[in-house]
């Protein structure tokens, strides 16, 4: 058995074993369902704008059909506004005050010029333990939600997952109190 065959089958049962231990926790039970999108003609600047309001790190670029068709983050706003890239962490504050006022001022160029594609979605009814290793493995911060149509209806973001599994870890380790299992004794 080669290499990857077996890691193949590592992640395989890694997954059901996610899968036994979680349930049948969806990711339409854990998904957000406020989603703020632009289009791929939404200019730079509102775009840089609706995420610093926001306070969000992405925007999903849809369709006029609601399907995903990428994703702008804040690092591509940035390195679309003439990021020096030599010059790396060097840059002084000045510098990249300087550069934040161009995309909330005047960053020309639209959403679609500079957004990340293609962009992994996952239906609503696939079970929240397939996305621990697309998450973990993959770097994937958040990942677009769709129906069966492929049109958006939420977004998982890894808090969103972190915060489900200790959901169920705690009913888990709550369930034998409930039960009347577990007792408590004070010694003194």
């Amino acid at each position: 058995m080669s290499r990857d065959s077996l890691e193949a089958l590592f992640r395989k049962v890694e997954v059901q074993a996610y899968n036994r231990r979680f349930g049948g926790i969806t990711c339409a039970d854990i998904m957000s369902r406020d989603i703020i999108s632009v289009t791929a003609e939404t200019p730079l600047r509102v775009a840089w704008r609706l995420l610093r309001r926001h306070s969000i790190k992405a925007l999903l670029v849809v369709s006029n059909h609601r399907h995903v068709i990428g994703m702008i983050t804040q690092t591509d706003l940035i390195r679309h506004s003439d990021w020096d890239a030599n010059r790396g962490l060097r840059i002084s504050f000045r510098q990249m005050a300087r550069r934040v006022i161009q995309l909330e001022r005047g960053q020309t160029g639209s959403v679609g010029q500079v957004m990340t594609v293609p962009i992994q979605t996952v239906r609503q009814d696939v079970a929240v333990a397939q996305l621990v290793p697309l998450m973990a493995d993959a770097g994937v911060e958040q990942i677009p939600i769709v129906n069966d149509d492929d049109q958006i209806v939420g977004i998982v973001a890894q808090s969103d997952l972190i915060a489900a599994l200790f959901r169920v870890q705690l009913a888990m380790a709550l369930e034998p109190l409930e039960r009347g299992r577990a007792t408590l004794s004070v010694v003194e």
